[in-house]
């Protein structure tokens, strides 16, 4: 049988008529700036539920380490917590404990921790510890006194009790290596990668913002603060053991205590805070 010769069809008006508008015109996006993206650092919202984070601080967090939040604590619960910082330790202790189970607070911490959540540390340090620790001339990363893995679901926070200028810190030194044992494997405390040459900045927060960044991100201590500070970890994040070999001078002065303890002090030592239990 011959086969049919293949017509084509001429363009008429109707084919030349313009696109219609999708909700993403309507609302003037760019699908390329404001769609999802894939992100190593922060979470992704579950299905069904408003993510915590904005598609702006999730780019800054990926890229620079640190966000910070401003305004984070109502006035009234940090004017609480600075009369009680002079208190006796039972009363200091109770302030930490509050602390670290504010609403606000973990919010927050789920952006970059998911659903369920340890409180690995919590210290309110003042005035004269900061300035017997040296300021802010050296610089430390919190991950060299934690016995917990993977550093991408650990954050920590600073929320200060009275105003400070100068905390000093180098955005971008969180993407500059993790810490390596001889094998090449990231699941050990062990020397860590040559320190980075990122510019150093300093940023400023006010009574009641809250600074959360990665434990990886290079620090100087705030001078002349009284300060909250925390680490947080997904409870599905492991405990491993410490090896010989860590750079001591990384490890952040108020936290050698604790960077100390064994690690069976350690699994005492978290408290579970929102969600579920999981490995901690």
């Amino acid at each position: 049988m011959a086969s049919v010769p293949q017509t084509t069809t001429p363009a008429t008006n109707d084919d030349k008529k313009p696109r219609k508008g999708t909700w993403l015109d309507t609302l003037q996006m760019n699908p390329k700036m404001y769609w999802p993206k894939k992100y190593r650092y922060s979470i992704e919202p579950y299905p069904g539920t408003i993510a915590i984070l904005s598609i702006q601080q999730r780019d800054h967090y990926e890229a620079n380490g640190y966000i910070i939040i401003k305004n984070l604590l109502p006035k009234q619960v940090v004017e609480r917590f600075k009369t009680k910082m002079s208190s006796s330790k039972e009363t200091q202790d109770e302030i930490l404990k509050e602390y670290i189970r504010l609403p606000e607070l973990l919010r927050i911490v789920q952006g970059f921790c998911g659903p369920n959540i340890m409180a690995v540390d919590a210290l309110n340090l003042g005035n004269e510890e900061v300035d017997e620790q040296g300021g802010n001339k050296v610089q430390y990363r919190n991950l060299f006194s934690l016995p917990l893995r993977p550093a991408d679901r650990i954050v920590s926070s600073w929320t200060p009790i009275t105003d400070w200028t100068k905390f000093s810190l180098s955005p971008g030194s969180h993407k500059s290596g993790g810490l390596y044992s001889s094998d090449g494997s990231e699941t050990v405390l062990f020397e860590p990668v040559p320190r980075e040459t990122s510019t150093k900045k300093e940023v400023s927060l006010n009574t009641g913002d809250t600074l959360f960044c990665h434990p990886l991100l290079s620090y100087a201590l705030p001078q002349k603060t009284l300060s909250l500070f925390a680490n947080f970890a997904s409870s599905d994040c492991q405990f491993v053991e410490y090896m010989e070999g860590r750079d001591q001078s990384l490890i952040p002065p108020h936290m050698k205590e604790s960077a100390s303890l064994p690690l069976a002090d350690w699994k005492q030592k978290v408290i579970f805070v929102h969600g579920q239990r999981s490995s901690l």
